[in-house]
């Protein structure tokens, strides 16, 4: 540590004046008058530079770490005052936000096309701030997705904003997979779905009012499946048996049972929809026949997980009958018996959940193809859900079960995707979507691999894309709340003290933070259940908002007074530097009283 030596260099600078000439004293003292006033003016004026800046200081200094964005909005230039509503919500919650136009991206970011330089704007956030979070907010033709090549098709990837690394291989308009096995994801990506600014303002509100204001219920605890035949035993080859090369019924109501008995947590209830009419019929545990009237009557009714499995396309889900048998041998002949196809869900389909926005996951071809009009994951997210996951092309099946690792799975492709997401939700507790999407594709693609070194060239994790908020918090339990905390208010440190009694026992880790014009400080609560927070310097009186968060618990927001004034400024250096030029000039007027 470097040493202070100021009186080091001087003393010995006084013993010599005893022997110094009357003229070399002289130009001693005028330099030592010199140097002092220097010293004081500095003094001085750092203190006043202090004081004048001390508000703008304290404001720096209220933020944890002002280099950190947690949360990355990309949006148009056309949207940033419809979306700050998010953005003042968030950092209240505590998290640190910040808009980047697609607008300002293009002429500050190098790439090949627009999405590459989004993708280099993230991943500039995400080395240099720390970003966890990224909201793509507005369709395809705001922010554009990324078009992956797998095999002989064209999927929509929004992964291509989430995985960071080199994974991409870009051609024209277009990327392929460098390692289709490579989906551990570097941020949480998913995409407001809004075409409009009346569409954006809905969904904003929406999700601000998802998450400050519920309405707490046991829909909160409940799951909706819908699931129907994606196919009946095919005799392929007409030869009257099931054998090779032939294909097996696949009952999605089985795999929802499996969800069910394997996923849901204790306490949670459940509606199951399945085909109960036709030739052939669900085998499986049910409670309703699946049309559009159920499962409207079930979601409107309330449930927190939607998971749906059946035939689809861009606009609809279809439930499939087996409707003739022309030999009566059981066995759906190709070409010769048939099917009838009802549609459930579709972007017509009437919900009034009355706030009860639920998640939805949809295991069906083509239902997240957003590129070109509205899909249905679109339609979902601003209707009736929260955020809903969807294929962009078309999604494959395997409906058998597997064991790994000790453990019973759903088959891989869409099955073995979805078990995987609803397991990072409910069993994992990583109840954020974008964090849950990301996390299942990259634990699905381990799992294949370390199990039989198969892949299916990353169709499944490419195409799978999330519409809707990737950090809201979703509500998978009955939410506690707060007692209102104790407050106090101390107008000499200038500091707010928040503490917080639960259930007769103090809570740690909630996020509190305050929040007002030009100033903003976020803060944890210790083992005692308390805070202390800043003060802004305020010339008079002001109302600030202090809001406690924490998961498992509806926010808490409190309005405070905040009294007028600021920090005493620390005369103490002043004082110092003054009596140091005092005991200057008294020793230097001493030797001369001294001099003969």
């Amino acid at each position: 540590m470097r040493q202070n030596k100021p009186f080091i260099i001087w003393k010995p600078r006084i013993s010599t004046v005893l022997v110094m000439t009357a003229s070399d004293y002289l130009s001693l003292q005028k330099r030592v008058l010199v140097l002092s006033s220097l010293v004081l003016f500095l003094i001085l004026f750092n203190v006043s530079g202090q004081a004048n800046s001390m508000e703008n200081q304290r404001f720096i200094t209220s933020q944890s770490d002002q280099n950190v964005v947690d949360y990355l909005i990309v949006t148009s230039e056309d949207y940033e005052d419809t979306l700050q509503p998010i953005v003042e919500w968030k950092m209240q919650r505590g998290l640190r936000v910040t808009i980047e136009t697609v607008e300002d991206i293009s002429e500050n970011y190098e790439g090949e096309d627009r999405a590459d330089k989004i993708r280099n704007c993230i991943i500039d956030y995400h080395n240099n701030h720390n970003t966890v979070w990224v909201l793509l907010a507005g369709g395809d033709r705001i922010v554009p997705t990324r078009s992956v090549r797998i095999g002989d098709s064209l999927v929509s990837s929004d992964s291509y904003y989430s995985n960071l690394d080199d994974n991409w291989n870009l051609g024209y308009r277009t990327a392929t997979l460098n390692d289709p096995d490579d989906w551990e994801p570097e941020v949480y990506v998913g995409r407001l779905p809004a075409d409009s600014d009346a569409q954006m303002t809905s969904l904003v509100t929406r999700l601000i009012q998802y998450e400050r204001n519920p309405p707490v219920g046991s829909w909160m605890e409940h799951a909706v499946y819908a699931g129907t035949f994606c196919n009946f035993d095919y005799d392929v080859n007409g030869n009257n048996i099931i054998d090779e090369g032939d294909f097996l019924a696949f009952d999605t109501n089985f795999n929802h049972n499996w969800m069910k008995t394997n996923l849901l947590p204790d306490g949670w209830t459940s509606t199951l929809l399945a085909e109960t009419e036709g030739l052939r019929t669900t085998e499986h545990p049910y409670d309703s026949q699946l049309n559009e009237t159920s499962l409207v009557n079930s979601i409107n009714s309330g449930a927190s997980i939607v998971m749906a499995d059946a035939h689809g396309s861009p606009t609809e889900m279809v439930r499939t009958t087996f409707t003739s048998d022309i030999d009566g041998d059981s066995l759906f002949d190709q070409g010769v018996d048939q099917q009838s196809g009802s549609p459930f869900l579709t972007t017509s389909t009437e919900f009034d959940v009355a706030g009860m926005f639920g998640f939805y996951f949809l295991a069906a071809c083509s239902t997240g193809t957003f590129t070109d009009g509205t899909c249905l994951t679109e339609y979902i997210t601003r209707t009736s859900g929260i955020g809903c996951i969807g294929s962009s092309n078309s999604a494959g099946y395997d409906p058998f079960l597997y064991t790994y690792g000790d453990e019973e799975h759903l088959g891989w492709m869409t099955q073995g995707l979805s078990e995987r997401v609803l397991e990072q939700i409910l069993v994992e507790g990583n109840n954020h979507p974008g964090m849950a999407l990301a996390l299942a594709k990259h634990d699905y693609s381990l799992d294949r691999v370390q199990h039989d070194g198969g892949e299916d060239s990353g169709r499944t994790m490419a195409q799978y894309n999330l519409m809707g908020d990737p950090e809201v918090p979703l509500w998978i339990g009955i939410p506690s709340t707060f007692e209102t905390p104790t407050i106090t208010l101390d107008e000499e440190s200038r500091l707010v003290s928040v503490r917080v009694n639960e259930q007769s026992s103090m809570m740690n880790d909630i996020t509190i933070t305050i929040h007002g014009s030009s100033y903003y400080q976020k803060s944890a609560s210790t083992l005692s259940g308390e805070v202390t927070l800043n003060m802004p310097d305020l010339s008079e009186s002001l109302n600030f908002t202090i809001t406690l968060s924490k998961d498992g618990y509806i926010p808490l927001q409190i309005v405070v007074e905040l009294p007028a004034g600021s920090l005493a400024i620390d005369y103490l250096p002043v004082v110092g530097a003054v009596t140091m030029v005092v005991v200057v000039f008294v020793i230097l007027s001493w030797y001369k009283l001294k001099k003969p």
